[in-house]
């Protein structure tokens, strides 16, 4: 069975080796493409690409990740690669709420994926902006398809950043509004949970069993807990909703810690900059509105030049197509592509730098 479609986490040996030979294969290709043009432009013209690529792009390698399976603290994904030019590829997708097809189908978009659904994105990295919960039937698959992927991308030298959300916030917290039955039914092979708690008074005993699951210290909460609430690569931030300078006051990283203490049961209480207000990193609609309004782009421009980085890239706020306001600082990438709204599946990719939307 394929990923997007297999409930265990771990892919197997001859998945493995699937994938590898599908790397090897790439990046020889590459590798001979590489030195065919270092021998045909050696000099100015190498020194100009080395030069760009230590400027834009992720890249991961053995490094990147902390022992909990958490991408490295922000900032710490960048740098170079002589791996060829997906070392540099990005693709970002928005929110999925509950659809596994629309998520299919993003993912081939951008041909991150082969056909049967395995990873194909080489040393790429794919950001996935939260809100993969609630809405549709189909969260925790997608959620099992994800971690997936995650292991097959690393296994190929690329990576899988999936981001917490206000929907993920909203589970881990006991809000259950906006669960279906059909996500419920997912759930019902589950053991071992605790039933008893209050945030699952009303519901029904499969739905139960799915609550359990995502408050803090089930096994869910748990896998939540190793996504962060935003991330760097050299050039973008990535966040579910918006960074504001008083954000960066408290510290992202600060966040990103405090956010999988909660979702562990480490902590009483979710930490402030995640909260629902109209400044939240997960809730706020100020730059996802079109135009964003007056100051905004200017709190945009202040994050980003804080932090030394080109633009900031949304989900949150549905939108009619992936699009960006002030001047390229903020790109917005929630099409609503669920079954729920109705949209279309897109992608941004950002490659050396360049900004580029893929549609069907």
């Amino acid at each position: 069975m394929n990923a997007i479609g297999r409930s265990q986490n771990r892919p197997s040996s001859a998945r493995i080796a699937s994938v590898l030979t599908k790397s090897r294969v790439r990046f020889l290709a590459r590798l001979s493409t590489a030195l065919v043009g270092v021998g045909l432009a050696f000099g100015t013209s190498a020194c100009s690409q080395s030069s760009a690529n230590t400027q834009t792009g992720v890249t991961t390698d053995g490094d990147a990740t902390s022992d909990d399976g958490r991408p490295a603290e922000n900032g710490g994904a960048g740098g170079g690669s002589d791996s060829g030019q997906d070392a540099f590829r990005v693709v970002v997708l928005g929110d999925v709420h509950g659809d596994r097809a629309a998520l299919g189908s993003a993912l081939q978009l951008a041909e991150l994926v082969d056909e049967t659904g395995d990873w194909d994105g080489g040393i790429a990295t794919l950001v996935q902006v939260g809100d993969v919960l609630d809405r549709g039937d189909e969260d925790r698959a997608i959620l099992d398809d994800l971690l997936t992927l995650r292991e097959q991308a690393r296994i190929a030298g690329g990576d899988v950043i999936q981001l917490n959300g206000n929907h993920e916030m909203l589970n881990v917290e006991g809000d259950f509004q906006y669960i279906t039955e059909g996500s419920c039914a997912a759930f019902d092979d589950l053991t071992g949970l605790d039933l008893n708690q209050a945030a699952l008074e009303g519901l029904s005993t499969a739905c139960k069993k799915r609550g359990a699951a995502f408050l803090p210290g089930g096994p869910y909460a748990i896998e939540l807990a190793k996504f962060p609430v935003s991330f760097q690569s050299e050039d973008t931030l990535f966040v579910h909703a918006g960074v504001f300078p008083l954000h960066l006051d408290y510290g992202l990283d600060r966040v990103n810690d405090e956010v999988s203490a909660w979702m562990l049961g480490e902590r009483a209480s979710m930490p402030g900059p995640v909260r629902a207000t109209s400044n939240s990193m997960v809730w706020t609609r100020t730059f996802g509105e079109s135009p964003v309004p007056e100051g905004g782009c200017d709190q945009a421009r202040e994050v980003l030049e804080a932090l030394g980085l080109d633009r900031m890239v949304i989900g949150h706020t549905v939108q009619t197509g992936i699009n960006s306001d002030c001047d390229g600082l903020i790109w917005r990438i929630d099409t609503g592509m669920s079954a729920h709204y109705g949209g279309s599946p897109e992608a941004l990719e950002i490659r050396d730098g360049d900004v580029s939307i893929l549609t069907e």
